[in-house]
């Protein structure tokens, strides 16, 4: 089962966060997503022909895995992805609304990078369109 907000997502940007201000809470009170204990990687995010505006995503460290909600893991709601770069054919960046602990509910970009290139600029798995998976 998805978890998806069904709402005008874009009338949440500038609004205050919500529950504890986590990224997980925004996803929990929109989407109805269940406690990050029972959350599982459905389809990978880059690899979906399609995703509904306001799909609950997170980071997962591979698709058989649970989320790790820790410093570098992330949750969002899924607003819509790039273009295809023609190399990898998937889509370049990623867009989401979310939020976090002293920042206000907004929209935000997360470019992919492929885990040489995010191993070799460290960037973390929050941080990167290709850690995301769909919430199950």
């Amino acid at each position: 089962m998805e978890y998806r907000y069904a709402g005008d997502i874009n009338k949440l940007q500038g609004h205050a966060p919500v529950g504890s201000s986590e990224c997980v809470a925004l996803v929990q009170i929109y989407a109805n997503a269940p406690r990050t204990l029972h959350w599982r990687a459905g389809k990978h995010v880059l690899d979906a022909a399609r995703i509904a505006q306001g799909t609950a995503i997170a980071t997962f460290s591979s698709p058989v895995a649970g989320f790790i909600g820790k410093h570098g893991s992330h949750a969002a709601l899924f607003m819509y992805s790039g273009p295809k770069d023609t190399a990898t054919g998937k889509p370049k960046f990623i867009v989401v609304m979310d939020q976090w602990k002293g920042r206000r509910i907004k929209s935000r970009r997360f470019d992919y990078y492929s885990p040489e290139e995010a191993k070799a600029k460290r960037i973390m798995d929050c941080d990167n369109a290709d850690a995301f998976y769909i919430i199950q």
